[in-house]
């Protein structure tokens, strides 16, 4: 039994990483083989938050003043009722070697955490029972290898010879060693859902119809419901079947239709299945805007599924439940609307992920050169030496060179972001003597400027800026809790759109950026570009996006802030390029329109 000493209920965190003789312990050997024997992989709190038990080889530990409080009422919204959130009995087996000595450990992050306080007194006690095994044999451990990520020709097949569409609207894909059928679910109001199916009479509510029509290189497949009509096209493209989803609101309401295709391995042993690129066996979902892709790895071949449209990208959920498949909860169509899913499946015939993976790189055509070496600290080439500057870009190969946040040390406020940035004429100033510098020193090395499009730090915000509020649910600028109270000042959250007041001020920023009476910078560093805190907005619909019940009602709609602003920050790029200006970004692109603007980007992480 396990906790972190707390004197209430508090929810729980990712504090204990186990190895058993060096090797991690996960919660899964594999998918179908998992360890955690006395509860489910994830569980859900009285709030209705759904979490899991580890990731990795980090398991969660529950804080709590005992080994009561968690399972009862008085935990709130932060009781565990369902199962023990204590103990945990886990399989070892196939980790041990029987007749020799073996080691297990426990790195307790709570030191990393700042967690120590919670485990006063760390004497770890682990029972062993002499049980049978429940766990068949874990994975062999794989092997990285450049050449196979990056350089390694992808092993395609022809997917007209192993795929096909059935009567009912689903398919069918025959690899060796691995058979998958693909099921899609569209839900309907006040029920459960209408299908598309790969095998037998497709099921649903009372009106739900199927037809389907099947040619040589594509199949057209109508369903038809009471509120809505799903009509399906299936193109057989070379190495992958092409899918789009047609869904039209036949009513004059809003609706709901939460909707999911599932692949479904039919008799074949599955060795390993990627969420999002994640092949931990023991979680069970997740979003990953972008890489919305889940894969099933075979004996011997493979098959990928991948969402492709901005709205199915933003609003996937990754998951695997007898099979893996990508679903939205949240998908809403209004009256007499209409929109189009669009997804693609990749059969591949070795059961390599980075097959699947690279074939995709090359139909989305995200492979391209990035422009040399970038390096931040422009900001402080405006105190340099004209030599020392100059060795220090040359030593370093910097080929662009950008500031970083628009700080203000010892000042107030202590922090510029977004349209605020405006305001900081000093830092301007010395934004421009630093890129004037360079210029005269590396006139080949190009110097960029940050700007952030989400976060405004001005305490006039919702003055200054009412129409382009990111809100909570009560119509209440949303504030970053932590940033404020870590800053000291307010950090609003703000969302362009082409009709708004903040997409305006940033169109001005970049003026200031890169206009030669002004900073007269080379480009812009855009920070987190696809990065916010809250993933809704309340002060406007995006015309997709809404909370449904437990029939599929529509409960509350509301805007996702990528989706929103999508259409202004195409704008801003091209108007960013349209001034001459080079664009460097952080974040991946999570949508389809933006990948499609291919600008190089980096991915900011965190290290343990």
């Amino acid at each position: 039994d396990v906790r972190m000493d707390f004197p209430r209920a508090a929810g729980s965190t990712y504090v204990m990483a186990w190895e058993v003789n060096g090797r991690p312990l996960q919660a899964a050997a594999t998918r179908t083989s998992v360890r955690l024997l006395n509860k489910p992989l994830t569980f859900t709190m009285a709030s209705g938050l759904e979490i899991g038990w580890a990731q990795g080889n980090t398991w969660r530990a529950v804080y709590s003043p005992d080994f009561e409080l968690v399972q009862g009422d008085q935990a709130g919204g932060m009781q565990v009722e369902q199962v023990d959130p204590y103990r945990f009995v886990i399989d070892i087996t196939d980790l041990i070697t029987r007749g020799e000595e073996n080691t297990i450990s426990l790195l307790h992050r709570g030191e990393v955490m700042d967690l120590k306080k919670a485990f006063p007194d760390m004497n770890p006690t682990v029972e062993l029972s002499d049980g049978p095994p429940a766990v068949s044999g874990g994975l062999e451990e794989e092997q990285f290898s450049a050449d196979r990520v990056m350089l390694q020709p992808p092993a395609s097949v022809d997917v007209g010879e192993v795929a096909s569409v059935a009567d009912g609207g689903g398919i069918t894909v025959s690899l060796p060693g691995l058979d998958v059928q693909i099921d899609s679910r569209f839900s309907w109001e006040g029920g459960g859902f209408n299908e598309l199916s790969a095998e037998g009479r497709p099921s649903g509510q009372e009106q739900w119809s199927v037809r389907t029509d099947i040619a040589d290189d594509a199949a057209r497949v109508v369903g038809v419901a009471r509120d809505y009509r799903v009509e399906r096209i299936v193109r057989f493209v070379d190495d992958h079947l092409a899918v789009e989803d047609h869904l039209a609101n036949t009513t004059d309401r809003d609706i709901g239709l939460a909707f999911a295709n599932h692949v479904r391995p039919i008799g074949s042993e599955v060795q390993q299945a990627y969420l999002g690129g994640n092949p931990d066996p023991a979680v069970m979902s997740l979003t990953g805007y972008e890489n919305p892709t889940v894969f099933v790895q075979g004996t011997e071949a493979g098959c990928g599924v991948v969402a492709l449209d901005d709205v199915y990208r933003m609003q996937a959920t990754m998951y695997w439940q007898d099979g893996t498949g990508i679903r939205s909860d949240v998908f809403a169509l209004p009256a007499g609307g209409e929109y189009t899913v669009e997804w693609a499946v990749y059969p591949t015939s070795r059961p390599d992920y980075f097959d699947f993976i690279n074939l995709l790189r090359g139909d989305m055509g995200v492979n391209f050169t990035i422009p040399g070496q970038f390096e931040f600290g422009l900001r402080s080439a405006a105190a340099m030496d004209a030599d020392d500057l100059r060795a220090q870009l040359q030593e370093r190969g910097v080929s662009i060179f950008s500031t970083g946040t628009w700080s203000n040390p010892g000042g107030d406020p202590p922090y510029y972001h977004g349209a605020q940035s405006l305001e900081a004429t000093e830092l301007q100033r010395t934004f421009a003597e630093a890129s004037d510098r360079v210029h005269e020193v590396a006139p080949d090395v190009k110097t960029l400027i940050y700007i952030h499009t989400f976060i405004n730090l001005d305490e006039n915000t919702p003055e200054l800026y009412p129409d382009s509020l990111v809100t909570n649910e009560d119509g209440t600028p949303y504030i970053n809790p932590g940033y404020t109270d870590r800053i000291g000042i307010p950090f609003y959250y703000c969302y362009m759109t082409l009709d708004n007041s903040y997409f305006d001020a940033m169109k001005r920023l970049v003026d200031v950026c890169l206009d030669d009476d002004e900073i007269g910078a080379d480009g812009i560093y855009w920070d987190e570009v696809e990065m916010i805190s809250p993933k809704r907005t309340y002060d406007r619909w995006d015309g997709h996006s809404a909370q449904l019940d437990d029939e599929h009602r529509i409960e509350r709609k509301f805007g996702n802030p990528h989706l929103l602003s999508l259409d202004a920050k195409v704008a801003l790029v091209d108007y960013i390029r349209g001034k001459g200006g080079m664009l460097i970004g952080n974040s991946c692109p999570p949508t389809r329109t933006m990948q499609y603007l291919r600008f190089p980007r980096f991915a900011e992480t965190a290290a343990e």
